[in-house]
């Protein structure tokens, strides 16, 4: 059963921050619970996870996670992006990939970037998400000048309707997702949820937006919305479009 949740954010350069009501029981146990997903879609998802580094608002810049969802476009969060006037898409080796916003949701917090060198295989997209699902995601995290990718094993902790407000904090959104159980750092805002399809394969299914103030070790992740599964929707992504005003 979906459920809904109040949610405030305050958002920040690096970090979503959320605090919800938590008087709903969780919905597994996780000491149940494993991963099991096939190597060669997990290497996939590995390898199609960038850095985003956007400049141009205020005296440092932005940093979050993208993840190739197509040939050369990826999926990120609109706050990470939001203002920039350079978008870079950055590998593991840090070379950067230059970006556009090729989509632009504020109230979603979801942007799409298109950037013509990142080349890597994209992952799959669409699995249905259920309580105790498990799963992972990746992102890239700087540690003392070197870029490492990184492993995050998660598990589905509910199905939710998070009531919250746009990444300018003016307007009541209502966003369909789902809590997770994961350690989330600043920087993995944009990061996408992989749980396993029909076949055991890994399938992007959401996406990362903000950590849980209330609860240590919990996570918000939004459904990928209905453009990022039609193949057809996404061809067309090719001009830029307004990437908003910096978020304060």
């Amino acid at each position: 059963m979906q459920r809904s949740v109040v949610a405030t954010c305050s958002i920040a350069l690096a970090l979503v921050s959320i605090g919800c009501d938590a008087d709903d029981e969780d919905e597994y146990s996780s000491s149940t619970v494993t991963t099991v997903l096939s190597s060669g879609s997990i290497d996939v998802a590995r390898a199609a996870t960038f850095a985003v580094l956007a400049e141009g608002c205020g005296p440092n810049d932005a940093n979050g996670t993208s993840t190739l969802i197509d040939v050369n476009l990826a999926i990120t969060a609109a706050h990470v992006v939001a203002g920039a006037d350079r978008i870079a898409l950055l590998d593991v080796e840090d070379v950067e990939h230059p970006a556009e916003v090729v989509y632009f949701d504020p109230h979603l917090d979801v942007a799409l970037l298109r950037a013509p060198t990142a080349t890597a295989t994209p992952i799959m997209t669409g699995a249905p998400v259920s309580a105790g699902d498990p799963g992972l995601l990746f992102t890239l995290r700087q540690h003392e000048g070197t870029r490492t990718a990184n492993r995050t094993d998660v598990v589905v902790v509910r199905t939710v309707d998070i009531e919250t407000t746009d990444i300018y904090l003016e307007v009541d959104v209502t966003r369909r997702g789902f809590e997770i159980e994961a350690e989330i750092e600043p920087g993995d805002s944009g990061s996408v949820v992989l749980l396993g399809d029909a076949m055991g394969d890994a399938a992007g299914v959401g996406m990362v937006w903000a950590r849980s103030t209330e609860r240590t070790g919990r996570a918000w992740a939004i459904d990928f919305p209905e453009v990022v599964t039609d193949a057809a929707a996404l061809d067309e992504l090719v001009a830029p479009v307004d990437n908003g005003r910096c978020v304060s």
